[in-house]
């Protein structure tokens, strides 16, 4: 009832536009149609505005003597898993504001011919809500790897800000972890670059006394199409 008496008096007292009226009321051109149809119908084409105040005030009638119990039917159970799947991918996606509340939904069915209780649509959003979401990822199975000793290295870069002499400065940091004892040995740098990536390197095998048979790197420019080759 709220609804349709702002939607009478923006177009009437007010002069907005059918488009006006549905972006405001986040609805569509088609059902703004629909409630200014009917009042045309009901209070004549030139209303007083006694008459569109007794028109606002009157409650609606509605006939139910043949109306049919709507159940949520496969296509409606469809239709509402969609608009749901489409809140998740917002949310993925960071769009936490875009999302359909229920009365979206209902007037998107509503709009679509799908004639169906709010309440339905509200019952059905809410058992899906509070089903249990574990099947939705598989659990995952971790496996421990265990390497001899001095066997393997890891190496990436990481970055850090610190404070020197009051200036905020961003300097690269050159990060190795031994996988058997986990221990790690980090050097800071200006730059990374290939000349970085080496210097730290030269230091680190200087105080482990030797290498690891094997070196293992992520995806990096430097590494990868610099410094390997």
């Amino acid at each position: 009832m709220e609804e349709k008496t702002s939607i009478i008096l923006s177009h009437r007292r007010e002069g907005m536009s059918i488009r006006e009226i549905a972006r405001r009321n986040g609805m569509s051109r088609k059902t703004v149609r629909k409630y200014l149809r009917e009042f045309d119908r009901e209070a004549g084409p030139s209303p007083t505005e006694r008459e569109v105040d007794d028109y606002l005030l009157t409650r609606p009638k509605y006939d139910s003597s043949g109306r049919v119990r709507r159940v949520v039917t496969d296509d409606v159970r469809r239709r509402i898993d969609g608009f749901i799947a489409r809140n998740r991918e917002n949310v993925a996606a960071g769009l936490h504001k875009q999302q359909m509340r229920k009365l979206d939904m209902w007037r998107r069915l509503q709009d679509d011919g799908v004639r169906i209780a709010y309440s339905t649509v509200c019952q059905y959003v809410r058992a899906l809500e509070a089903a249990p979401k574990s099947q939705e990822k598989p659990a995952k199975a971790y496996i421990r790897q265990d390497y001899e000793p001095g066997f393997r290295c890891e190496f990436d870069w990481g970055v850090l800000t610190l404070w020197i002499g009051g200036v905020r400065t961003r300097l690269h940091m050159a990060v190795f972890t031994l996988d058997h004892s986990n221990m790690r040995k980090a050097y800071l740098f200006s730059r990374e670059d290939t000349l970085a990536l080496m210097e730290a390197h030269r230091n680190c095998f200087r105080e482990l006394g030797g290498t690891p048979r094997v070196m293992a790197y992520d995806n990096m420019r430097t590494a990868v199409k610099k410094f390997l080759g």
